[in-house]
């Protein structure tokens, strides 16, 4: 019963997160490719629900924090449809090469195909979003708000945040 009870080991844990990184590098190009395009897609609901949330709330000071639960929103739906986001795939297809039953050559092809596919979904929201009348002009002015705050930072800084956001 105490077996029962107990949390799984982290050997359980390492085991099951890279028979997973085995799985997808063994995935054909095609399927990596169209679950990273409905990742790009799906993790735009985030800038929607920032946005709209952005829109909605009244000016006052907690607003901001409310809309940015907004944010959160693609990464639970690429997380539950089980899709291919370029900053969630870091560790799982490396333990495999870290085991030596892969070579790093097949994490990059992997890596590559996810992040274009998911630039190129993130290229058709954002397409999308700017047909005219699709969005009221206050929501489509949210989102632009949302991207240049976003890219403030610089390159740099955008990068650093990307690894530790990747990393949490």
């Amino acid at each position: 019963e105490a077996d029962e009870r107990s949390s799984t080991t982290a050997k359980v844990v390492h085991e099951a997160i890279r028979l997973e990184g085995t799985e997808e590098l063994e995935r054909p190009s095609s399927s990596v490719g169209w679950s990273g395009l409905a990742a790009g897609l799906t993790i735009s609901i985030s800038m929607l629900g920032q946005g709209l949330l952005m829109v909605a709330l009244p000016d006052a000071v907690w607003s901001s924090l409310i809309a940015s639960f907004g944010y959160t929103l693609g990464f639970v739906f690429v997380t539950m449809g089980r899709q291919q986001l370029f900053t969630e795939t870091t560790l799982t297809v490396m333990l495999p090469v870290l085991h030596g039953t892969h070579r790093f050559g097949e994490v990059a092809r992997y890596w590559a195909i996810v992040f274009a596919a998911n630039i190129l979904g993130t290229l058709l929201f954002a397409a999308a979003a700017m047909i005219p009348d699709l969005f009221k002009p206050e929501i489509v002015d949210a989102f632009i708000e949302l991207g240049a705050k976003a890219v403030e930072p610089g390159f740099a800084g955008v990068l650093i945040r990307g690894v530790f956001a990747g990393w949490l």
